[in-house]
């Protein structure tokens, strides 16, 4: 049992040392450190994260946390290729010729998304549906929820967010400040809940 907890815990260790220091962003700069707990106990929970940000006044930013669930590049460009050729196929010989190549592209794409998309999202649900469980009564704009980032027809990432996320741009300064308070709240409650679920695994 010592061997195992210990093992967790030089993997939090690593994963936090990595995340709190090591990873830079596309424009070189370091995880919030208001979103740091979040994407360190999704990624030692087998859930990979790709970009975060704890919400800020300025550009109107809601905190968010985006994690992949693409398929590999190579099964993804397959895909891809079928669909295009289906739809050019459409276009010159009409869409009785090419309705069965349509078909197989689209059961193709379904396929990816239900073996790499689905199952991570079903396991993000299930964290969820645990979490609100014992926070009845949080407003829905400030629960967190899934959004589906989608290139082409395949699921590349999910986005988890507050509810009300793309809603806080529209709202007067004192309002967005106070509503920010509230989902960077939810986001770190959050957090907190899945660290207590890395442990307890």
């Amino acid at each position: 049992m010592s061997t195992l907890l210990s093992e967790k815990e030089r993997r939090w260790q690593e994963l936090n040392t990595t995340y709190g220091s090591g990873v830079v962003d596309a424009l070189g700069k370091k995880i919030d450190p208001g979103i740091l707990l979040l994407v360190v106990a999704l990624n030692a929970l087998g859930i990979t994260t790709t970009a975060s940000c704890e919400g800020h006044l300025e550009g109107s930013f809601a905190p968010y946390v985006d994690i992949v669930c693409a398929p590999p590049d190579d099964e993804r460009q397959e895909a891809l290729e079928a669909l295009t050729f289906a739809q050019r196929l459409e276009m010159t010989d009409g869409e009785e010729a090419a309705l069965p190549y349509l078909r197989a592209a689209q059961e193709r794409l379904h396929a990816l998304d239900q073996h790499y998309h689905l199952p991570v999202r079903r396991c993000i649900i299930s964290w969820l549906n645990t979490f609100y469980s014992a926070r009845v009564g949080t407003r829905y704009e400030c629960q967190l929820a899934l959004r589906s980032l989608i290139t082409f027809g395949v699921v590349e990432q999910l986005r988890l967010e507050n509810a009300g996320a793309e809603l806080l741009a529209e709202e007067e300064a004192a309002v967005h400040a106070q509503k920010l308070a509230t989902y960077q709240a939810e986001m770190a409650a959050f957090a907190l809940f899945l660290k207590e679920v890395y442990w307890q695994s």
